[in-house]
């Protein structure tokens, strides 16, 4: 199998958006807010030229190979994210526990009973403007595809 010296992608910067780069950090901001990863354990280098993120490895093999492909495809998920947003909507389903989901939707608090058969309730608030809930399940908004620390939801007694 021939190697090469040097493997690059590159991703192209939508207008309105601006991306800077410090060392493996990658800062997108954009018409939906500002986004910030980083990529230090990847092992590819990062420059931004022309409107366009480019992203290389040098000697690549097969991991550094798919290492770059993540992180392009992160800054593409960092660029989508900060223009057209994300939107999840989550459904219940349960095997054998059955789970119990109340819509209380004046406080907009999504309230989860009996999940795995546990006695304590879950609440998770909804009225930091980022989504809403509904009857069928719980609608999710923002510009990162994945969901931190601070919106899941938080047991109480």
């Amino acid at each position: 199998m021939a190697r090469f010296e040097t493997l690059a992608r590159t991703v192209p910067i939508p207008d309105q958006v601006s991306v800077q780069v410090e060392g493996r950090t990658v800062k997108v901001k954009g018409p939906l807010g500002s986004l910030q990863e980083d990529l230090s354990h990847l092992p590819v280098s990062i420059n931004v030229n022309d409107n366009k993120v480019q992203l290389e490895t040098t000697w690549p093999r097969k991991r550094e190979i798919g290492m770059l492909g993540t992180a392009a495809a992160h800054v593409r998920n960092m660029l989508k994210g900060v223009t057209q947003g994300y939107r999840y909507e989550l459904r219940t389903v349960y095997a054998h526990f059955p789970v119990t989901v109340k819509v209380d939707e004046k406080a907009k608090v999504l309230k989860i009973e009996n999940f795995t058969g546990e006695k304590t309730k879950i609440r998770e608030d909804r009225g930091r403007g980022k989504g809403g809930c509904q009857r069928r399940g719980s609608l999710r908004r923002g510009h990162r595809p994945e969901i931190s620390q601070s919106d899941r939801g938080q047991h109480s007694g």
